[in-house]
């Protein structure tokens, strides 16, 4: 197996694929990419059951693609643009509460007014909020920047943010209690918060607005499904001499005087694995920084990111669901996302929810296949989120080993997801004909990230206060991508695939990537 490249990219999410993309593209960089799974493209992979049923596991859609913007001109330029971006139709997202219903349409303006509608008594407070929400999303353009700018560029950028930095780094319950009356108006507001992992109380407004003005304007799927991102962009690594591995493990990075030369892993080949080493000039690690910094090094770095705040990011439990016919049959089913939640109190729900016993009080819905009209067979997708902990005793074995106890567990979750959506839609579970059950083990086994945490760390104020989250590391020629570097989601860790490509090129590359990339759209 040839072993000589420019550059080895550790992980095959969208962060590493951006990275490997780019060095392709932009100077012909012949890039090693190394995956521990048995397909490439992280989150954004799919998986099959009985030959007819595939469902997503990360990406549930994405904002922006029809604007003359950055990030889809980014999207299409690492794809060769061979991804067809389909509109969700309106409502893209569905907001259930006991007491309210909310479809959301595909104009933030148009939101606006029907919350204003809705509670006219906190109607200059709304229309702040959307103004807020888009000045935190530009100010988050600078502090993007920052993550590759060279240090007096970067100071200068940090200068300019001052302003907006104190109403940024609040939480967002902080900032809904002091513009908000109407406890239901604030639970709205904050209904994706599962886009971003982190309850009102400990999540980053900033983190917040980003979500919030990423989907402004409704929200896309790739048509093909997910798979299609990874597929498109295998051939722009290959057609520059690099190479895409699955079932390789990266059990170290290997550092020699100060400086990142390789990496020794382990190959799976059938029952058997073979231990191999790859040399390259640059390393580029899409793992996470706890799993770049506190794992794959001999000598770890960063004690701070074993603190318990950073490594108690979301995880989650993921009923994939097989249905018999199609579920808008169901009146209540239109094929956005459905947010159901059956409380106000989005930080009590986070908090005291135990999926070993307790009933569910939200859940999240997606179905790919409506969402995805090249697909004929109807899935869906029922989400809740759950703390790693209650999993943890059977962590250490392999799915083989668990046991019955384990079987009959995730037979009393599925059981009990079904019965939360027959409450809400009735007739639901009898459009299922499989049901299969993922557990944040699964996320943790896939993702190798500590604690199942499919967002990475969490992003609460503490988080931006680390100084460790910058793509260019202090070992010689390590570098880090992905969600870690800037923020979370298929949108942050595309940036952060961006942000590690200009460290390695140099920060002025970033011109000519946005150039490249604002030349595959229309102009508006």
């Amino acid at each position: 197996m040839e072993q000589q490249y420019d550059a080895i990219v550790i992980g095959s999410g969208i962060g590493g694929l951006t990275t490997a993309s780019i060095l392709a593209k932009l100077k012909n960089k012949k890039v090693l990419v190394l995956e521990k799974h048995w397909t490439i493209g992280g989150l954004t992979h799919e998986f099959e059951r009985k030959r007819k049923y595939s469902w997503d596991v990360g990406l549930h859609y994405v904002g922006q693609m029809d604007d003359y913007d950055f990030f889809p001109g980014i999207m299409r330029y690492i794809t060769d643009d061979k991804v067809d971006w389909v509109k969700m139709e309106e409502p893209y997202d569905i907001f259930m509460y006991p007491d309210h219903r909310i479809e959301v349409p595909n104009s933030g303006r148009a939101f606006n007014q029907m919350l204003q509608d809705r509670f006219p008594e906190e109607k200059e407070a709304i229309k702040q909020y959307f103004e807020d929400m888009l000045d935190l999303s530009n100010w988050g353009v600078k502090k993007f920047m920052r993550t590759f700018m060279p240090g007096p560029i970067s100071g200068i950028l940090k200068m300019l943010n001052n302003s907006k930095r104190g109403l940024a780094m609040q939480t967002t319950q902080e900032y809904l209690d002091t513009r908000f009356k109407n406890d239901e108006l604030k639970a709205i507001l904050v209904s994706q918060w599962g886009d971003y992992g982190e309850a009102p109380e400990s999540s980053c407004l900033f983190a917040h607005a980003l979500v919030v003005s990423h989907f402004l304007k409704g929200g896309f799927y790739p048509k093909g499904g997910s798979k299609s991102i990874a597929e498109s962009i295998i051939p722009v690594i290959e057609r520059a001499g690099g190479k895409c591995i699955v079932n390789c493990e990266v059990k170290e990075i290997l550092v020699e005087n100060g400086t990142a030369v390789g990496c020794s892993c382990e190959i799976k080949k059938g029952r058997k694995t073979e231990q191999i080493t790859f040399k390259a000039p640059i390393i580029i690690s899409n793992v996470g920084a706890h799993g770049t910094f506190r794992k794959l090094l001999k000598n770890p770095m960063y004690p701070e990111l074993e603190k318990d705040i950073h490594l108690s990011g979301a995880s989650a439990i993921t009923l994939y669901l097989g249905f018999k016919d199609d579920p808008r049959k169901l009146k209540e089913i239109k094929g956005g996302n459905m947010w159901i939640f059956k409380s106000y109190d989005h930080n009590q729900m986070a908090k005291n929810f135990n999926p070993l016993q307790d009933e569910l009080s939200f859940c999240f819905a997606s179905f790919p296949s409506i969402k995805d009209p090249s697909n004929t067979q109807h899935t869906g997708e029922l989400i809740s989120f759950s703390n790693y902990k209650f999993f943890k005793e059977w962590k250490d074995k392999n799915w083989q080993e668990r046991g019955e106890t384990y079987e009959e567990l995730k037979a009393s979750i599925t059981k009990r997801m079904l019965a939360f959506m027959d409450e809400q839609i009735p007739g639901f579970s009898d459009l299922v004909e499989y049901a299969e059950l993922s557990t944040p083990l699964s996320i943790e086994t896939f993702t190798s990230r500590a604690g199942g945490m499919m967002y990475g760390i969490p992003v609460t104020p503490e988080r931006y206060k680390l100084d460790c989250l910058k793509p260019k590391t202090a070992i010689k020629n390590l570098y880090i991508s992905g969600s870690d570097v800037f923020v979370l989601g298929i949108a942050g860790a595309t940036l952060g695939g961006v942000a590690a490509a200009c460290a390695v090129l140099g920060w002025s590359k970033i011109i000519s990537i946005y150039r490249q990339s604002m030349k595959m759209l229309k102009k508006p």
